[in-house]
Order: C-alpha cells, then sequence, then structure tokens
C-alpha cells in the first residue's frame, strides 16, 4: 500500500485548526489525523502516537483526500460491529420503568440495575449486561439512584423488639 501524504492549503489549515477547538472529540481526533499526516507524519506513525490502530487512521486520511472537510463530518466511522441489543433494551426499559418490579413478577419494590437486565433479559430472551442497562439509562437522560434503606415509621423501636422477643421466647 502507498503511502499517503496530505498537502493542505493555509486556508485549509486554518480550517482544521478551528475545527480541532470542536466540542465532538471524534471530530477534533480526525482533524488532528490529517493535520499530523500534512507535517510529514506517517500513517504509521500517527496510529503509535495516538494509540489508535492504523486502520483507522488510513480510513480518515483516505476521505479527506478524496471529499475534503466534510468527509470528516460525514462519512460513518470506519466499522465496529452494529450495536443489535441497546435498541431493543431501550424500548423495554422504557416500558418496565412505568411500572415496579412486582408488576413483571419480581419480589422487590424498587429497580436494580440487575433487576432491570434480567426483566430485558425474560422479554427478549437474551441476554442482557448490567452495563447494557447502564449505557441505555444514561443516553436517554434517567439517572440511576440506589434507593436508601430508611426505616418505616411504624417501626417498633429496639426496646419494643426485645419485649416481642421475649414473648416468643416465652411462648415457645
Amino acid at each position: 500500500m502507498r503511502a499517503l501524504k496530505l498537502t493542505i492549503t493555509p486556508e485549509q489549515h486554518l480550517a482544521l485548526l478551528a475545527g480541532r477547538r470542536s466540542a465532538d472529540r471524534d471530530f477534533t481526533e480526525r482533524y488532528l489525523y490529517v493535520l499530523l499526516n500534512a507535517k510529514g507524519l506517517s500513517t504509521y506513525q500517527i496510529a503509535e502516537l495516538l494509540i489508535r490502530d492504523v486502520r483507522v487512521v488510513r480510513h480518515w486520511l483516505k476521505a479527506y483526500d478524496q471529499q475534503g472537510l466534510e468527509a470528516l463530518h460525514s462519512i460513518k466511522g470506519a466499522g465496529g460491529r452494529p450495536r443489535t441489543l441497546r435498541d431493543q433494551a431501550q424500548e423495554q426499559l422504557e416500558q418496565l420503568l412505568t411500572g415496579s418490579p412486582k408488576d413483571v413478577g419480581l419480589h422487590a419494590s424498587h429497580w436494580t440495575r440487575a433487576l432491570l437486565a434480567k426483566a430485558c433479559e425474560n422479554r427478549l430472551g437474551r441476554p442482557v449486561s448490567v452495563d447494557t442497562v447502564h449505557r441505555v439509562l444514561h443516553a436517554n437522560g434517567w439517572r440511576y439512584i440506589r434507593s436508601r434503606k430508611v426505616v418505616p415509621e411504624h417501626a417498633p423501636d429496639a426496646a419494643e423488639k426485645k419485649a416481642a422477643d421475649r414473648r416468643v421466647a416465652r411462648n415457645s
């Protein structure tokens, strides 16, 4: 494979520098690939420097070479396994979160991420990890806060418990 050596104009250089100040980390890194290559670094050197796979760096450099700056925004990533479960899990979580665990036959009063994963797994018929549940909750702006153990107002105090224990012991 021939080495890819990009040359950029001063205007392109300024546009790439401006793009580096973008809020999206993926785009800023793509701009950096082009800037480093234009300074003379090879695809392999850039990949090693940024701890990226050389194929990813090459993909974005080729895209820029063929289509210009817009390619760094418009082309999807270089690949990877497509999401298969997250969208299905999201639908299930939306339905589950409208009720309580008791509604789906679980013996709990509050949802935990593990219970949500188990309920999704039961509904989808395939494993759903706690991490997947966490990512879906986070992606939708939902927050999981562990419930605190609070003593109910009607709970007996320590003296009442001891008295009840003594009664039970006497009756045994």
